[in-house]
């Protein structure tokens, strides 16, 4: 017996050393650094609370690998050496154990303090200072190494700039400040800067002056005066004045003359406004030089002071109505600030929802006072009647009948609030559209299931429709909303009662389905597609529906309902991207996808502009005549931050994000000066085949595009061939064959490209007006290696000569695949076999080099 239980004992310590090694091991494989931020002044002072909101809201990106310590030092309040001891001990006993990776601070208290204590109580770290200025900074950094910030220079050209354009006949500048030293050094600084710019200026002083002695001297000021206000926190007597508050306070009592600020604080107080300090912008530049030496690993000593670059340029538009200048000349560059705007102007649409529905709710509200006062009433009645009931109990006897009725109608009114009650609750908790439950209602059944503890696992499917806006724009919004309450209605028969549905907004839907493991739950979507496969039928039209799908599980994948609904998205969109109409289950890679997916659609954004498209073409050959058919144009993308990306990546991209448009006529401007070109070299019949995106083709002035484009490089349309796809058809097929039709009249071809991948249809293809049809290079892989695929292969290449079209076999690369075409009778063959994309200067090579060869 003791044999075993050491024996246990042995293999249970084994088991729990490895069990701590890989949590230590997962557990460090991110470093979590430690950023001390050190404000001089106290908390709820604005100025100091933009800069640290600033600080928090910069390290959001890096919110799992930083801790942030806040610290304030009053030093406004309390500029004594008791104050310093307090903090020293304070700090002493708080970090006493904590290594700093970086130290951050706002204004001169806290640098000094910094540096004073840096090695001491303080681990030795690099500090990165804000609001100080460039002189101050100087002096305090001076002989000491691991410094940089930023510094706070006040720009009060462009403040006096703003100030003369409004008030031409300005001749003196009263300059406030208290007699505080940093008052006082920005006091000197402001009139020195003023004098050396202005010099036709006076400039007035404050003395040592109260604070009413101060408005007393401003309001008797003459007209052509305008006062600056620094900073005014204290006044003469030392007396805490705040910010804020005084500057409001000094400008509801000085009515005279127009009052102008240096700090972004200030605004909103009635004073028109300046180039102002920001205590935001200087935290979000602070951070920044603190991320680059903690992340990128640059030298603080080797970062410059940021000098100058720290203020906005505002003015505040109830200052200048006040002052009657609302209409006044503006100097270029500064923003104004609450200005209102006509709500119907910039909102029509929301406005008079938002009427519609304020007066529903007025009838509502109507119906309800309605009732609300017969209840009353009803109620005064009771009161009375029992009042009298002694006097008038004869009469009561003999209205025993009204009495009655009084209280069935007294029932009904509360019956009737009792279901307006439960109606608005519907409401709140439903889709008004399709009537199923909405995300409110989700986060409440998610939070009921796990709250109550009866789901242990809870898989999460998001759904969203496959090209939906295209429905949107070819058949209008409210057939849309049809398709949207078909939907609905559709994947609630097919669920219930395993499951629940949500319509989240627009066209997504989410699946609940609690207690089932997420295999089974796959299994299940993967039904839910499959039964979609057959159309919906709205006011006579077809409609084919599909869904890309993502699936999340809870606990696994998160915890709350709008982490799960975040990441369900996520894994929707990579169906989406991917492929269509399939389901992907998340996993955490997926937000690196997301991230690279996010730099591709920024970079494509401005890819034409900076000349980083261009086109390669892949030549054709024509069996039947042994000699070159054309081209077909693809383009490709390649900058300087991504390199080369691939077009599966960035043409899927474009589409959703309607990029393709500007991008497609682009290929199609240089696919006609490149077929131009080889025609006037002598090689007339040769043709050149263009891609052309769904997303192009449901264009209201697609049509007129594409003739304006041919005719103006003089391009015969008999030269150029378009390829679309089969997935093309499932949306509008009834406007695609107008305008496929338009361009086939007058010469251009049609290719119908990757056939037998999508959702073929004999049907489609005996509709479409196409000249060519283009085999899929996945047929041409399994030649001589799948009897099945070939019959069907040739059976493709004798349907497409019954029908009299020309029949391309894409992806050709070997010998044998291109014997098997050839002998079945194809008409043009296209692959590596062949001949590989290249560039325009290598096709006209390998033309001439194929001519010779003839």
């Amino acid at each position: 017996m003791s044999i075993r239980k050491s024996i246990t004992l042995l293999l249970t310590t084994i088991f729990l050393c490895v069990v701590t090694i890989s949590n230590s091991e997962a557990y460090g494989s991110k470093e979590v650094k430690n950023i001390l931020v050190i404000s001089s002044y106290h908390r709820g002072l604005a100025w100091s609370d933009s800069f640290n909101e600033a600080i928090m809201a910069a390290s959001d990106e890096k919110y799992d690998e930083v801790n942030i310590f806040i610290e304030h030092m009053d030093w406004k309040n309390n500029p004594t050496k008791e104050n310093l001891n307090l903090l020293y001990q304070m700090f002493s006993y708080k970090y006493q154990d904590v290594i700093w990776d970086m130290i951050i601070t706002f204004d001169d208290a806290a640098l000094e303090f910094a540096i004073d204590n840096r090695g001491e109580i303080l681990t030795y770290a690099p500090i990165v200072f804000a609001g100080v200025s460039e002189l101050s900074a100087k002096e305090l950094t001076s002989g000491h190494k691991d410094i940089s910030g930023v510094t706070e220079e006040f720009d009060i050209e462009n403040t006096m700039d703003l100030a003369l354009a409004l008030y031409p006949q300005l001749e003196n500048i009263y300059i406030i400040n208290d007699m505080t030293r940093s008052g006082v050094t920005m006091g000197n600084q402001a009139a020195l800067s003023i004098k050396a710019a202005y010099p036709e200026l006076n400039i007035i002083s404050t003395d040592e002056l109260y604070l009413e002695e101060v408005i007393n001297k401003a309001n008797k000021l003459p007209d052509n005066s305008a006062v600056l206000i620094t900073v005014f926190y204290t006044d003469a007597d030392t007396s805490i004045l705040g910010f804020k508050s005084n500057t409001r306070y000094f400008v509801e009592n000085v009515g005279n003359v127009p009052i102008f600020v240096l700090y972004d604080f200030n605004l909103g107080t009635g004073a028109i406004g300046g180039s102002v300090l920001s205590g935001n912008i200087q935290g979000m530049q602070a951070f920044d030089i603190a991320y680059d030496v903690i992340w990128n690993g640059e030298n603080i000593d080797s970062i410059p002071f940021v000098v100058g670059q720290s203020y906005s340029k505002i003015v505040d538009y109830y200052a200048l109505k006040e002052m009657s200048l609302d209409n006044a000349q503006i100097p270029e560059g500064f923003e104004i600030i609450n200005k209102p705007l006509t709500l119907l102007d910039t909102h029509k649409e929301l406005v008079i929802s938002v009427l519609i529905i304020g007066a529903m709710l007025v009838v509502f509200i109507a119906i309800l006072a309605y009732y609300v006062k017969r209840l009353i009433y009803m109620r005064n009645s009771l009161e009375n009647i029992n009042s009298e009931q002694l006097k008038l109990y004869e009469e009561l006897a003999t209205s025993d009948e009204e009495l009655k009725a009084q209280f069935v109608e007294l029932e009904y009114t509360n019956k009737e609030l009792a279901t307006a009650q439960d109606r608005l609750k519907h409401m709140a908790y439903h889709d008004f559209l399709t009537g199923l439950p909405n995300r409110a209602g989700f986060s409440r059944s998610f939070n009921n299931l796990v709250e109550g503890n009866t789901a242990e696992e809870i898989n999460i499917i998001m759904l969203d429709i496959d090209n939906f806006k295209l429905v949107n724009d070819t058949m209008g919004h409210i057939f849309g909303d049809e398709v949207i309450t078909k939907v609905g209605q559709r994947i609630e028969n097919i669920v219930k009662p395993d499951a629940e549905v949500y319509r989240l907004g627009g066209d997504e839907f989410v699946i609940m389905v609690p207690n089932e493991d997420a295999e089974k739950v796959a299994n299940f979507a993967q039904g839910v597609l499959e039964f979609f496969h057959s159309p919906l039928i709205i006011k006579g039209n077809s409609i084919n529906i599909s869904f890309s799908m993502g699936m999340v599980t809870y606990p696994k994948d998160g915890l709350d309902a709008d982490e799960l609904i975040k990441k369900a998205d996520i894994a929707m969109y990579k169906s989406k991207s991917v492929s269509k109409g399939t389901l992907t289950i998340f996993t955490e890679q997926m937000f690196e996808d997301l991230n690279r997916r996010k730099k591709i659609e920024q970079h494509l954004r401005d890819a034409l502009e900076n000349n980083e498209l261009y086109l390669n073409f892949q030549p054709q050959y024509n069996i039947k005549e042994n000699k070159v058919w054309g081209v077909e144009s693809l383009v490709r993308w390649k900058n300087e931050e991504l390199g080369s990306v691939s077009p599966a990546e960035f043409i899927s991209i474009a589409e959703e994000t309607q990029m393709i448009i500007p991008i497609g006529n682009f290929v199609l401007e240089e696919s006609c000066k490149f077929i131009k070109a080889l025609h006037e070299m002598g090689y007339n019949d040769l043709c050149i085949s263009i891609n052309i995106s769904p997303a192009q083709l449901v264009q209201v002035d697609f049509v007129e595009t594409v003739l304006r484009i041919i005719e103006k490089h003089q391009v015969s349309f008999h030269s150029i061939e378009f390829e679309i796809t089969e997935s093309i058809m499932l949306d509008s097929f009834d406007m695609v064959i107008e305008k496929l039709d338009i361009l086939r009249e007058r010469g251009i071809k049609i290719a119908l490209d990757d056939f037998g991948t999508g959702y073929s249809s004999l049907t489609y293809l005996r509709l479409l007006p196409i000249n060519t049809l283009k085999i899929d290079k996945s047929f041409i892989n399994d030649i001589n290696m799948n009897f099945n695929e070939e019959s069907f292969l040739s059976a493709i290449i004798d349907m497409g000569k019954l029908i009299q079209i020309e029949i391309v076999a894409e992806g050709v690369e070997l010998l044998e695949q291109y014997n098997f075409v050839s002998n079945n009778l194809c008409d043009r063959v296209q692959g590596y076999y062949y001949a590989k994309p290249m560039t325009g200067e290598d096709v006209i090579e390998f033309i001439k080099k194929s001519q010779r060869n003839i």
